[in-house]
């Protein structure tokens, strides 16, 4: 009776064991699993809507549109909408609130982007993303806390 007990113990602290590690492993990818899928599918609508783009090193840069460089933390897009308007939209990697996340600022009518952004997608583990046309090809590289990256990439309609 007591070898049973015995077997039975060790065969729990095993599986017991293997569900702790799978829970390790899950933790390490929580942002490539469930925060990237998100954040790729926005990119891939935001990037698919742009006409042109350019990558600026700040914020304040792409407001002005001037100093772009081929990688960077902000991209300024120009989009044309049903009936041949013409948007002009920035995508930055900036504070959004007490967290950094992807922020989008729409220019109004005017041409002038407002203080804040129209939406902000912080995210607990996203610690960089960088925007890089040195291919010619948009890239956009999300990095996670555990430093695990994807990225998604987009060109010129």
């Amino acid at each position: 009776m007591l070898a049973v007990s015995l077997l039975i113990a060790s065969a729990l602290a095993s599986l017991l064991n293997v569900h702790c590690k799978m829970l390790a492993v899950s933790s390490t990818y929580r942002f490539l699993s469930q925060q990237a899928p998100p954040l790729g599918l926005l990119l891939t609508k935001t990037m698919g809507n742009a006409d042109d783009f350019r990558i600026y090193g700040s914020l304040g840069d792409a407001i002005a549109d001037r100093n772009h460089v081929l990688t960077g933390p902000v991209v300024r897009l120009w989009m044309r909408e049903p009936g041949a308007v013409s948007r002009t939209a920035i995508l930055s990697f900036a504070s959004a609130g007490a967290a950094k996340g992807l922020c989008y600022y729409l220019a109004g009518s005017t041409g002038f982007f407002p203080a804040s952004p129209a939406w902000k997608m912080p995210s607990g583990d996203l610690t960089n993303a960088t925007f890089d046309a040195t291919t010619g090809i948009l890239l956009v590289t999300l990095q996670g806390s555990n430093h695990d990256q994807i990225t998604f990439a987009a060109e010129k309609k």
